[in-house]
Order: structure tokens, then C-alpha cells, then sequence
């Protein structure tokens, strides 16, 4: 279904990816206001809606009323990002841009480089109890 959506935007190329940098901004309970914030009116955003026809339903009817001259991208809140142009090399130029802008605005948050916590050892080692088990889920399965 999301083909009827690639199809109702007027370009010739387009692009469209789920892209961490943005999910990681869209899939907050301020994503629209951040990517607004971002992006101004260079892209359309869409709420969330299942994937399908509803949506493609919903950009159809949105995306004409809501772009203008300066729209580079439209992007699906907690779903992905969408860049288009005359030409593909218009279109993957766009989306390296945008997502760039994305990851430049998690950067500048702080948000990019997120250490993990430091990993203890086990206790002591489980291969032994993993191998016994595993012989005592083989029994019981075996004598069914």
C-alpha cells in the first residue's frame, strides 16, 4: 500500500526512509513540534496513521494543502521521512540533507553519543547450567 502513497505525491523521484535520526526524534511525545522546529515549512507532517490505504488517503489530502514552494520532504510522524525531486540525484541529495539536519538537531540536544552502562561479568559461569537445560528440556520433550 505504500506505493498508492509514493504515487500520490507529484514528482518524478522519490524517496523514503526510516531513518534513525528521525524516528528518534518523531517517536516523542513532542516529535511534531521538534521536527517542526527543524524543518519549518520545508517538509509536510503527517500524524501517525497504520500504514496503508487510511494513509495514503490522508497525505493525499494533506500534502497538496499544506506544501508550497520551499517543500523539500514530507515526514510521517513515527513512520519515516520522504524526499522527492526532478531528478533521483535531486531526491537522495534532499534525504541526506534532512536526515543530516536531524542528526545535527540530536547532536546539539546531546541526544547523539549516549554512552551504555558498563556491562559486569557474570557471576560466575553459565555454561554448565545452560548445558543442563537444555538436557532437561530435550528429555522432557523427548519422552512426550
Amino acid at each position: 500500500m505504500e506505493a498508492i502513497l509514493h504515487a500520490i505525491l507529484p514528482w518524478k523521484y522519490v524517496d523514503h526512509t526510516h531513518a534513525d535520526a528521525v524516528l528518534a526524534i518523531t517517536n516523542t511525545a513532542d516529535g511534531e513540534a521538534r521536527i517542526r522546529e527543524i524543518y519549518g515549512d520545508e517538509v509536510v507532517v503527517i500524524p501517525y496513521v497504520m500504514p496503508g490505504f487510511d494513509l495514503a488517503r490522508l497525505c493525499a489530502e494533506r500534502f497538496p494543502a499544506e506544501s508550497g514552494p520551499k517543500t523539500l520532504g514530507m515526514v510521517l510522524l513515527n513512520h519515516g521521512i520522504f524526499s522527492f525531486g526532478r531528478t533521483a540525484r535531486q531526491s537522495y541529495e534532499r534525504m541526506i540533507a534532512l536526515v543530516g539536519r536531524a542528526e545535527d538537531y540530536l547532536k546539539a540536544k546531546r541526544a547523539w553519543d549516549v554512552a551504555a552502562p558498563a556491562a559486569e561479568p557474570p557471576a560466575k559461569d553459565a555454561t554448565g547450567d545452560l548445558a543442563r537445560l537444555r538436557k532437561a528440556i530435550s528429555d522432557v520433550a523427548g519422552s512426550r
